[in-house]
């Protein structure tokens, strides 16, 4: 068994951009960590995808905060101040005088409990922090302990000149800031996903490289539903949201995600921008894949009446024809449906509900919403 491209950690096979990206300091921070010595001629695998480096370098910063908060209180409280007594005359020989007077009385230590002089050195110790923290850059916020360092940061980031991008308006403070933004008129992709995607910078590499890792991090509130990427939550979080703030100025349905006010406005316009290979197309993405799912075999069975069906939704609304099931409940009468869409037109015709106020329901028998 070839092993080679395993993850040493997870022992998921590592990407090949992912090998291409790998910092070898991760071999040492594993070894920090975990004890688990790596030599050069292990026969092991020495690489780690990108999910547990993460998880490394999180682990590996937490023991070394860890060990340095440990190292600091420790020296806090073994810390002891030395008690001096003036020595008297009869007791000198040829030693010189000591001068008592140029130590302060805080240098003699008294019968204070312990707590107190631990609370004098922290005391101490924060007012040392204060006073190398006052070099703050007013401007980005950033702190420097040393002057030089801090007169560096002005000289280089904030000394008034303006760069300006030769291929756009756009204007940016700091030389970092255009290199950054120089790369979104390249047309280079130089990082490549194992898919066959490519991107201009690293980040949106290692961000997509998300969506295909199994860990869904991001929960929602509201519901049981889980996501991948924030930017994902984000935008599903408008869906619990009561409001809807995008309005059709032709018809009058309101939506809550501008993305879906765009495609329903496709039906007035005619618009269809997704096409397929036979020639067919659609105005929503979701319609060509119905549809796309027409050319493939029909691997879906009713056990009934052996009858096949291209995906779940078609195979699931045709069992209820056997089963006599009606899971959608009309929350005005004790009428019930075998359809969703049956119950908007029983809603629309025998209780003159307008279709913006019919809510949406899912096929349960045990819910009630009302209108």
């Amino acid at each position: 068994m070839d092993t080679s491209r395993f993850c040493r950690s997870c022992m998921k096979e590592v990407a090949s951009w992912e090998i291409e990206n790998f910092d070898q300091r991760a071999v040492d921070m594993f070894t920090h960590c975990t004890n688990i010595q790596i030599p050069e001629n292990d026969i092991l695998p020495r690489q780690f995808c990108y999910d547990c480096t993460i998880k490394i370098e999180s682990s590996y910063t937490f023991i070394k905060e860890a060990q340095h908060v440990n190292e600091t209180l420790t020296n806090l409280l073994t810390q002891r101040t030395v008690i001096v007594e003036p020595i008297k005359r009869s007791e000198q020989k040829d030693e010189p005088d000591v001068d008592v007077s140029t130590f302060e009385p805080e240098d003699t230590i008294t019968d204070e409990p312990i707590s107190n002089t631990t609370e004098k050195l922290v005391k101490t110790q924060v007012k040392k922090e204060t006073a190398n923290q006052k070099h703050v850059c007013t401007v980005c916020k950033k702190m420097f302990l040393s002057k030089v360092w801090f007169e560096k940061h002005m000289r280089n980031q904030h000394n008034g000149k303006v760069y300006s991008c030769p291929q756009c308006p756009k204007t940016f403070e700091r030389p970092s800031q255009l290199s950054v933004h120089a790369v979104t008129h390249s047309s280079e992709r130089r990082y490549a996903c194992s898919c066959g995607k490519r991107y201009k910078r690293r980040k949106e590499l290692a961000q997509h490289a998300r969506t295909h890792a199994a860990a869904r991090p991001y929960q929602c509130d509201h519901c049981n539903m889980s996501f991948k990427l924030k930017s994902v939550l984000k935008s599903h979080l408008v869906v619990h949201k009561p409001d809807k703030p995008h309005l059709c100025y032709i018809c009058g349905w309101s939506f809550k995600q501008a993305g879906n006010l765009a495609v329903h406005m496709r039906t007035h316009s005619g618009a269809k921008p997704h096409a397929c290979a036979c020639g067919f197309r659609a105005a929503c993405a979701s319609s060509l894949r119905r549809h796309e799912a027409r050319h493939r075999a029909r691997a879906l069975r009713c056990r009934a009446c052996d009858k096949r069906f291209y995906d779940n939704t078609a195979l699931t609304r045709h069992v209820r024809s056997h089963t006599g099931a009606r899971p959608y409940q009309c929350p005005a009468c004790a009428r019930s449906f075998a359809d969703s869409w049956k119950r908007k037109l029983h809603l629309m015709r025998a209780h003159r509900v307008p279709l913006a106020r019919i809510p949406r329901m899912r096929a349960d028998p045990g819910v009630r919403v009302c209108p």
